[in-house]
């Protein structure tokens, strides 16, 4: 399946964990929103890495077991960012869940970048 670069999204937030758990839960969540095609919210194992480019988006990404990987496409722009902000609000709610952990991982200093030739 061709699909549109302009509709899908990858970011990766490095040095950040999450349980798989969690991140299957939200990834489920984000499938089931209205105009998201395919998400992702996983750890970027080389298993997962292997999952990204089975759902078709782009192969190219520079992570490791230890980087979330964020890679949502829908079937348009607006689907796309709805779905982005959801990981922040499921994020923000796992921070009030966890405080302590929270605290720790919002010290850190993360950098996100977005895969080459995706937006």
């Amino acid at each position: 399946m061709e699909s549109n670069q302009q509709n899908q999204r990858i970011l990766v937030k490095f040095n950040t964990y999450y349980d798989s758990v969690t991140l299957l839960a939200v990834s489920q969540r984000l499938q089931s929103m209205r105009g998201v095609e395919a998400a992702l919210v996983a750890m970027a194992t080389p298993l997962n890495l292997a999952v990204l480019e089975s759902l078709e988006f782009a192969s190219n990404v520079q992570a490791g077991s230890n980087d979330l990987l964020l890679a949502v496409r829908g079937s348009d722009v607006l689907s796309v960012e709805n779905a982005l902000g959801e990981i922040i609000i499921n994020a923000s709610d796992h921070c009030r869940a966890q405080p302590a952990q929270c605290k720790m991982l919002n010290q850190q200093k993360c950098r996100y970048r977005t895969a080459s030739g995706v937006l």
